[in-house]
C-alpha cells in the first residue's frame, strides 16, 4: 500500500473504520520509532 492511498483511506473511511486504521497506523509508526533507536542504540537496553 502507498503513502497516497492510505492518506485516502484516512479521510475517506467512514466510521469506526478510520479509527481503526488511524490506530494501526499510529501503532506502526510507534514500532518503527522505538525499532530504529533500538537499532541505532546497538540493540542494548
Amino acid at each position: 500500500m502507498d503513502i497516497s492511498s492510505l492518506v485516502y483511506a484516512f479521510f475517506n473511511t467512514p466510521g469506526v473504520g478510520g479509527a481503526v486504521i488511524l490506530t494501526i497506523f499510529t501503532g506502526a509508526c510507534l514500532i518503527y520509532v522505538y525499532l530504529t533507536r533500538w537499532i541505532l542504540r546497538g540493540g542494548r537496553k
